[in-house]
């Protein structure tokens, strides 16, 4: 029997669904099914008409795996499934502000904000871009001038604006991470700086 890989939102976080010409006599004799040298339990498949799929939960890393069905009277049928990172989840990706705010003995000019992106098993996502939200109120007599991952954001005296979101410069590397820069000058304002995922408008730092 001639299986095809699952390319439809193969992620870590989905059903595995490989296809194959519906056969109900190879179906009905399935007896096995394996991800590498791990025989699955007959709870965590199910085969259908065309269709074997492997519930999600069970292939929790990114990777290449070969999976092969037995079935009585028939030769093992093989094949490569790609399986690729999930989507990202905030209880699982991290952000760590240097220097720590309880180790400050003054207002630092510079911070580093270390952003790592991770699914919700852990696995880190690479190329992924956060976005960056940026307010500021001036209570003061000069305008301010605020930089964050090389964007200058201005606001006159006794002006309160909200910027509009911006990518990232950088995405995340092979390690899920990327880091974000901002400088506080000095100055009569309030000032605040939040990270979002992006594909929502909840701030995730």
């Amino acid at each position: 029997m001639w299986l095809v890989a699952d390319t439809t939102d193969n992620t870590v976080d989905n059903d595995v669904t490989l296809t194959f010409v519906d056969d109900s006599v190879w179906s009905s004799r399935v007896t096995a099914v394996k991800i590498g040298n791990q025989t699955l339990d007959t709870n965590q498949y199910i085969v259908t008409n065309g269709e074997l799929t492997i519930q999600d939960g069970i292939i929790t890393t990114p990777g290449n795996y070969t999976i092969t069905v037995e079935a009585t009277g028939y030769q093992d049928s093989s094949v490569v499934q790609t399986v690729n990172v999930g989507a990202f989840s905030t209880s699982e990706s991290t952000a760590v502000l240097s220097p720590n705010p309880n180790d400050w003995v003054y207002e630092p000019q510079v911070n580093v904000v270390t952003l790592t992106a991770k699914d919700q098993y852990g696995n880190p996502i690479p190329n992924y871009t956060f976005r960056v939200g940026v307010e500021i109120e001036n209570i003061g007599a000069s305008d301010i001038t605020m930089v964050a991952d090389g964007q200058s954001y201005t606001v006159l005296p006794d002006e309160n604006k909200s910027f509009p979101l911006a990518n990232l410069s950088q995405v995340t590397d092979a390690n899920g991470v990327v880091t974000l820069s901002y400088h506080i000058p000095s100055g009569d304002y309030n000032a605040a700086i939040w990270v979002y995922p992006n594909d929502s408008e909840t701030a995730f730092w």
